[in-house]
């Protein structure tokens, strides 16, 4: 049970306590001021409603108090198409990973900084949470090896498909451009 469960539960459990003891002194007061006024304590349905409709409009409160809380936990928990996780991380230096052969296998670039790689094989993996960085790469090729790169973020995996419909457009060359706030190129006007 993580920590966000226990106090959600600890809140559930405190409030419906809360509530019952409000609900204990309201009768009390409301028998009490029966008393003082002569009324008989016992009364037809309808009046009771009239008596307590504070505690109904407490519990339908607390419903909707607990409606918010459960789609609060939900949409932190639940990414709705964002993940924080997945956002770019500046902060962090490059690991690097030096002089190594790559060979069927699946390689997670995210973040490293190859230096004198050897690639046979493999398929990059890219998520695109880190910059990556490659030095001096050496590319193993013969009939059976392939590269592919994959990504299950769906901004990396749609600029994969751009630059691939551009690479088959007539051969065109790709390039990666830093389009930074700072760079003095902006997007086309819509």
């Amino acid at each position: 049970m993580n920590l966000d469960t226990f106090l959600g539960l600890i809140y559930f459990i405190v409030t419906t306590a809360l509530m019952y003891w409000q609900n204990c002194i309201l009768r009390n007061q409301n028998d009490i001021m029966r008393a003082e006024a002569g009324v008989a304590v016992s009364e037809p349905t309808s009046r009771k409603f009239k008596t307590y409709w504070p505690i109904f409009a407490m519990g339908a409160v607390m419903l909707l108090t607990w409606a918010a809380v459960g789609f609060d936990y939900y949409s932190r928990h639940y990414s709705f198409g964002y993940d924080p996780a997945m956002a770019w991380n500046d902060n962090k230096p490059l690991e690097r990973v030096y002089p190594q052969t790559f060979q069927n296998e699946s390689v997670l670039l995210d973040g490293k900084h190859f230096i004198d790689p050897i690639f046979d094989n493999v398929t990059f993996f890219y998520q695109g949470t880190a910059g990556v960085q490659v030095d001096n790469p050496q590319f193993v090729h013969h009939q059976s090896g392939k590269f592919t790169i994959a990504s299950t973020n769906k901004v990396v995996t749609q600029t994969l498909i751009i630059e691939n419909v551009l690479m088959e457009a007539g051969g065109c060359k790709t390039s990666a451009i830093d389009k930074g706030p700072n760079s003095g190129i902006f997007p086309p006007a819509k």
